[in-house]
């Protein structure tokens, strides 16, 4: 007898355990009338110089302009920023955003996966590519990339991404002369390009890193800048950031999602954040403008 009452209340006892279970079941699944996120992803290095929440805001002023016109009804959710390629490829595996900017470089080091599909570059000054220079005076003793050592370097980010850091460290690395963090002195970065020339130009930096056409403009304006420096290592034509899409969506998706992305510049909002990257516009991607990063991938490699 007391065994059949030690059951009974061994059974009662599980009760509310079933009716939690039960109810937490009933009422934590997720409503399917709801609609679903478009949610847009974001290399870290796409940042270098601009502030993430200012990115945050306008990002989701896009992304309910892209959604616009869409005949799916999508909720617009927090832009999803990663600070790694590690990261990024567990998200493109788990399908946990719509759209992904990175930059070229990383890009390929993710398209082994096979899920991700470039739609779209940024433009700026009718080109799809940066040239930077590394710059010295030419009253210094300073002649080649290995006559840096242990020097103080600056880099003018005319750009909003990190490519000058990456052609940086790859060509440190082609010339077998190692990391930049080990190899300079100091490190500086601006986010203006003319007071880092100016800083060659009067000794108090001994070299500098900024973009061709900064550099063309800096010296138009200021003509005796051209005959005090002059440029030791000049980097091949470097795609800007890539815009790249789910290869899982509909063709249909696709075809909307880009014609939004290329007509981004005739609209107010979309003016607003192509400023914010400092780009012109968007333009269909084409595999030819990957040449050159494939090549950055290959020295990285080594």
């Amino acid at each position: 007898m007391r065994s059949r009452y030690n059951y009974f209340a061994t059974l009662v006892g599980f009760i509310p355990i079933i009716l939690f279970v039960e109810l937490t079941t009933i009422f934590c699944q997720p409503k399917t009338d709801e609609p679903p996120f478009f949610n847009i992803a974001f290399s870290e290095k796409i940042f270098v110089n601009i502030n993430q929440n200012d990115a945050a805001a306008l990002t989701k002023v896009l992304t309910e302009n892209l959604l616009e016109h869409s005949p799916i009804t999508f909720r617009t959710g927090t832009p999803n920023i990663y600070s790694s390629v590690e990261e990024m490829e567990e998200a493109i595996k788990n399908e946990k955003n719509d759209l992904y900017v990175l930059l070229p470089a990383e890009f390929l080091q993710l398209e082994k996966l096979g899920l991700l599909e470039p739609i779209a570059v940024a433009a700026r000054n009718n080109s799809v590519y940066d040239v930077f220079h590394l710059i010295v005076s030419k009253e210094s003793n300073i002649k080649e990339l290995k006559d840096l050592k242990g020097k103080k370097i600056l880099i003018g980010y005319s750009v909003s991404d990190d490519n000058p850091h990456i052609w940086l460290n790859n060509l440190l690395s082609s010339n077998r002369l190692g990391k930049m963090e080990k190899y300079f002195k100091a490190i500086e970065i601006s986010d203006k390009s003319l007071p880092v020339i100016l800083k060659v130009y009067f000794g108090q930096a001994d070299a500098c890193i900024i973009s061709e056409d900064n550099l063309n403009l800096a010296t138009e304006m200021n003509p005796h800048l051209a005959k005090k420096i002059i440029t030791i290592e000049t980097s091949e034509p470097i795609l800007r950031s890539i815009l790249a899409d789910r290869k899982s969506k509909s063709e249909e998706n696709k075809k909307l999602l880009l014609d939004n992305l290329l007509n981004l510049d005739q609209s107010a909002e979309g003016k607003q954040i192509l400023t914010l990257f400092k780009i012109d516009k968007l333009v269909p991607f084409k595999k030819d403008y990957l040449e050159t990063s494939y090549k950055i991938i290959k020295t990285m490699g080594k």
